[in-house]
Formats: C-alpha cells, structure tokens, sequence
C-alpha cells in the first residue's frame, strides 16, 4: 500500500483556520517543506476503532491532524511541515470530532465502560529540510480482565476498582482517578470488562491499583453485598505481570463459587499461574 502524503505539491500553502480531522490537511508553511515519515511500531488489527488521528505539534498547539489506519501507520505516514522543531501524537479509540483539536485529558466518567484507546507520542525535536523518519511505540492505554466462573448457582457480580482512571494526552501520563466498573456478562460463565491502564511500569509513577469484588444480591433486602475481594496488583506484581509493555497480556481469573463462598480462585497471566485460594468455602476477603 501506498504510504499517504500530507501534501499535493511540495510549496502549496493551506491555510489551518479551521483544521479538521475528518479530512487531510496541511500546514501553513513559507519555505518549503521539511517531510517526516513517521513509523507507529505495535500496530493492532484495523478494526471501526483502531483508525487513528495523527496530531502535528508546533509551538504547544496543533497544526494539523488526519486519520489513518493501523496498516498506514506501521508502514510510514509522510507528512510535509515548515522546517524547525515539531512533534507527533496519534490517538486511537475516540470519536476524532470535526473540529481538528485534541483533548487534553481522556478519562473515563463514573457509569462509563473504558474505550480501546490506543495513543503514541513523539517528543518534539528539529527537523531538517528534505527527508526525515522518526518511529515510536504504540501504547495500549486499557487492559481486559475476563473471569471465568464456575458453579455461580446464585446471582452475583462482579465489580472492578482500579486507581487510575484515564491519561493525559499528548504526555500520556497517566491520571490517578478511581475507575469502578461492573463486568458485563459475555456468556454465562464469563465476565470480560476494559479497565485503564494501571501503569507504565517501574518510572510510570502511579503505583498499580486493581482489585475485583464479589457481590452477592440478597434476595430479602434487595442489596448488593461484597463477600468477596480479590486483591489482584499484588499478584500480578508477584507474577512479574509486565506493565511497561506497550501491548498489555489480558489478565485471566478463574474463579468457583458454590453456596454464596468463593472456594477457589487462580490467577493466569502469559503461561504464569497463581493459585489464590482453595478451600472448603468461607466468605474470604483475599
């Protein structure tokens, strides 16, 4: 496939007045260009919400901005700007708007599933006329937590706190914020959610924070009542669960139930297996 060009002819000036994502569109530059290729590593399959909008910085704002698709940005986006420093972000997983701006903060609102974000970022740097190739790391900015259950014989849920709540964009830094999320029912037996991305690793900053509740619903007052916790940072820390990998392994829990008493519980993350409990029964908080 072709690598896509931000520009028609090599000293055609477009004017950025009203930038808009859902079209190319190119920066206003006197002389002519300098021509970035910029190479996204880690690129997912291309699906509705893995197309990207690739974000120009200059000076602390956007220049410009275009969608493209996880195969375009594995093979190389060329794009034409003035001669001098400039940056690059993308962000994938969010409606890019019409508008040309990008968001600041991307957080996931109370009540609200977490989206399939996926964000890059170059840090700015001088740029030379003719041409120039920078590469990055896509970041998946969410995990997927699936339980699997047996021998629920009861009504039950299952509800997941995490301590970071979103990133910062274009930094990616990520937003210490409390995320609450209940797991929504993929088949009988399992329970998959999407949570934020816990952390970047040992320099990320934020301390993983991920713990999953029980509820069981009584049937006489109606209430929903935790007689569950399983505390999963802690073993995944000792399970050595790579957080500062750009692509995250999805976190596996396969959990028993029987008689309103979580009886076992076991833990697998890529090939790693850690048995949290296994016993006759007992309303355990683990």
């Amino acid at each position: 496939m072709a690598r896509p060009l931000l520009l028609a002819s090599a000293c055609l000036l477009v004017s950025l007045t009203a930038p808009s994502c859902r079209g190319l569109v190119f920066e206003d530059r006197t002389p002519c260009p300098s021509w970035v290729t910029v190479i996204v590593q880690n690129p997912v399959p291309d699906t509705e919400e893995t197309g990207a909008v690739l974000h120009l910085w200059k000076d602390g704002a956007v220049r410009s901005c275009g969608i493209h698709s996880q195969e375009e940005l594995s093979q190389g986006v060329t794009v034409a700007i003035r001669k001098g420093e400039a940056a690059f972000s993308g962000l994938a997983g969010i409606d890019p708007g019409t508008d040309g701006s990008a968001p600041s903060l991307l957080t996931v609102p109370p009540g609200r599933k977490c989206p399939p974000w996926y964000a890059f970022s170059v840090p700015g740097r001088d740029y030379e006329e003719g041409s120039n190739t920078t590469e990055t790391d896509q970041w998946q900015m969410f995990g997927n937590l699936i339980i699997d259950v047996l021998g629920a014989g009861y009504e039950f849920r299952a509800v997941c706190h995490c301590g970071v709540d979103g990133f910062e964009y274009p930094s990616l830094a990520l937003h210490e914020g409390a995320f609450d999320g209940e797991t929504d029912t993929e088949t009988y037996n399992r329970r998959t959610i999407r949570i934020p991305r816990q952390s970047l690793g040992e320099d990320g900053g934020v301390p993983p924070r991920l713990q999953v509740d029980f509820d069981y619903h009584d049937p006489v007052g109606g209430n929903w009542i935790t007689i569950h916790r399983v505390n999963l940072a802690s073993y995944l820390e000792q399970g050595r669960y790579d957080w500062a990998a750009p692509l995250l392994e999805d976190i596996r829990l396969e959990v028993e139930l029987e008689r309103g008493s979580l009886v076992r519980a076991v833990l697998l993350v890529a090939g790693w297996k850690k048995v949290l409990l296994d016993s006759g029964g007992g309303n355990l908080i683990l």
